[in-house]
């Protein structure tokens, strides 16, 4: 595919979330959209694994102007980068951003980066990020190879890639300058290939059904194990006689998620498909799939 058809499509087109939870909107000088990102980017703890410390709200609005000239364009003679901002559909507010960046039409390569709210971080927002710029990434611009790169250190990150099934490619010693210990650190690099994605629509049509609540026989053992193990990963006392919910434990966010999903496919052998990995925002969620 050459620049000019890549180009339209980024202008023309954006990623869609299936479940309609979060939706991609294009940065503008928009006094809501600048209060919202101001919001959650002024978080201390946003910049965790950021090279970056904790800029000021100058910086921050000078950032924010240069997401808006950078992003491509009709009339962009290159692509620099594409960016989004990603709202949650039910509070009708910013939650975070998303972009894609260091295009290469020859090798028909790409970098993704996205980051959202921790108050969020419990919605599975960041899982339905992740699919919806994978599915628009190979069904809309029909590149080969998604790529990241993040902290050695950023455990949470590299096991929500390991649940996707993303490649390991291995650490880059002192790749990164961590400008708040003043320090150079290691990166984890990851990829996912189109011939990735498309095992995955494979094992999702095989997968694709979930059976009811009613029809899961000699449940309460296996529903008390998922929840010793929800309890467990998130190191929380278990008070919870049924269902657990992710939304109702704060420590459940995103990030979590992954690192007891990680542990529950271990534990029962299972491997969830990313229909079901959408989906698995509850101990009966979890229940479902693995009986399914």
């Amino acid at each position: 595919m050459n620049i000019k058809l890549i180009k339209n499509i980024l202008v023309n087109k954006k990623p869609f979330d299936k479940t309609k939870k979060i939706e991609f909107l294009n940065p503008k000088n928009d006094k809501k959209y600048i209060n919202d990102f101001l919001s959650y980017s002024l978080e201390s703890n946003f910049y965790d694994f950021l090279e970056s410390e904790q800029p000021t709200r100058k910086e921050l609005l000078n950032y924010y102007k240069q997401l808006i000239v950078k992003d491509v364009k009709k009339k962009s003679k290159l692509i620099e980068q594409k960016s989004w901002l990603i709202k949650s559909v039910d509070e009708n507010v910013i939650i975070g951003s998303a972009k894609l960046c260091d295009f290469s039409s020859k090798r028909m390569s790409l970098q993704w980066g996205y980051g959202i709210s921790k108050k969020y971080r419990n919605r599975n927002f960041l899982l339905k990020i992740q699919l919806s710029l994978i599915t628009y990434v190979f069904d809309q611009l029909k590149f080969n190879r998604i790529w990241g790169q993040t902290y050695l250190s950023n455990k949470n990150v590299i096991n929500s890639q390991k649940i996707l099934r993303f490649r390991d490619e291995g650490v880059k010693y002192q790749f990164f300058f961590d400008n708040k210990k003043k320090k150079f650190v290691d990166a984890y690099s990851y990829s996912f290939l189109k011939e990735d994605y498309f095992k995955l629509l494979d094992n999702n049509k095989k997968k694709n059904k979930f059976i009811n609540y009613v029809e899961i026989r000699d449940e309460s053992k296996t529903l008390k194990e998922i929840n010793n193990t929800i309890c467990k990963v998130l190191s929380i006392k278990n008070n919870f006689k049924n269902n657990i919910q992710m939304k109702d434990v704060p420590n459940w966010d995103s990030l979590n998620h992954f690192n007891i999903i990680s542990v529950i496919e271990k534990k029962y052998k299972k491997k969830f498909s990313s229909n079901q990995l959408l989906k698995l925002d509850s101990s009966y969620q979890i229940l479902k799939a693995i009986k399914n």
